[in-house]
C-alpha cells in the first residue's frame, strides 16, 4: 500500500510540472502560428486578442488558445460561463492544469473507493468489493504466472496500481464533464518515467551494480559471450530507454 501510495504521489508531482514547463516554453512553430494569427485579418478586418475572429464570440474559448475541439468538460465549463468567465488568470492556469485536476481527481477517487472496501471487507462481498476482488485476483494471477509466486505477489500491488490508476484516467472521458488526461502525452509520460525509474532502481537494488551492469552486457557466460557483450550492452541500454 505504501508503495503505491508513492507511486501515485510521484505521478501526481510529475504532472504539473511538466505542464508548467511546456506552458513557460512555447515550441517554435506555436510561436510562428500565434505571430501569424495575430497578423491576420478576416474579411471584416476585425481580429480578437487570441488571432480568432470576433465576430465568432470565442472570448477564453478552448478554440480561441489553439486546441482542438473537444468535448464540454468542467475547467472548460467554468472558463466559459459564470464569474470566472472573464478571469484572465483563471483562463491561463485551468488550461495548464486542467489534466493535473483530473489525473489527481482519478487517483483520488481511486485511494477512496479502495479504502472504502478494506474498511467495509465482508466474507460476502456486495458489488464494489467483488469488482475490486476480480481484478485484484486477475492481477495476481497475471503478475504470477509471469514472475513467479514471490515475486508476483511482492510486486502485484504497484502493477495493479498503475493499471487501475490509468483505468480510472480513461474511464474519466465517459462521465459527463469529465475528461480523460491520458489523452495528453505529458501524463503518459509521467507514469512511463515513474515506472522506469522504478524498474532501474528495482534492477540495482536486487542485482548490486556488478550483477546490473552484467545484465545490460547480455549476461554473458563464456568467451564468446563476452565478445559479443560489446555489441549487447549499447543494445540493452537502449532497450531499457525504448521501453517508456
Amino acid at each position: 500500500m505504501r508503495r503505491s501510495l508513492i507511486v501515485l504521489a510521484a505521478l501526481l508531482w510529475l504532472l504539473p510540472a511538466a505542464e508548467l514547463a511546456m506552458a513557460s516554453d512555447p515550441a517554435p512553430e506555436q510561436e510562428s502560428a500565434q505571430e501569424h494569427a495575430e497578423a491576420a485579418t478576416d474579411e471584416h478586418g476585425v481580429i480578437d486578442e487570441h488571432g480568432a475572429a470576433a465576430e465568432h464570440g470565442d472570448d477564453h474559448g478552448d478554440v480561441a488558445h489553439g486546441e482542438q475541439l473537444e468535448l464540454p468538460h468542467l475547467i472548460m465549463f467554468l472558463r466559459n460561463i459564470g464569474p470566472l468567465k472573464d478571469n484572465e488568470t483563471f483562463a491561463h492556469y485551468s488550461h495548464i492544469y486542467e489534466n493535473f485536476f483530473f489525473a489527481a481527481l482519478a487517483g483520488l477517487l481511486l485511494v477512496f473507493l479502495a479504502r472504502k472496501v478494506y474498511a467495509n471487507r465482508q466474507m460476502l462481498p456486495g458489488r464494489l468489493q467483488s469488482a475490486f476482488e476480480i481484478l485484484v485476483e486477475q492481477m495476481l494471477s497475471i503478475t504470477v504466472t509471469m514472475m513467479g509466486e514471490r515475486d508476483g505477489k511482492k510486486y502485484a500491488p504497484l502493477i495493479l496500481t498503475v493499471f487501475s490508476y490509468i483505468l480510472f484516467m480513461n474511464y474519466m472521458a465517459l462521465v459527463p464533464l469529465g475528461k480523460s488526461p491520458t489523452a495528453t502525452l505529458i501524463n503518459n509520460a509521467s507514469i512511463a518515467i515513474c515506472v522506469f525509474l522504478y524498474v532501474q532502481y528495482t534492477g540495482l537494488r536486487r542485482n548490486g551494480l556488478g550483477g546490473y551492469l552484467h545484465h545490460l552486457a547480455g549476461s554473458p557466460k563464456d568467451a564468446i559471450g563476452w565478445g559479443m557483450s560489446v555489441l549487447m550492452f549499447p543494445l540493452e541500454v537502449l532497450g531499457e530507454f525504448i521501453k517508456p
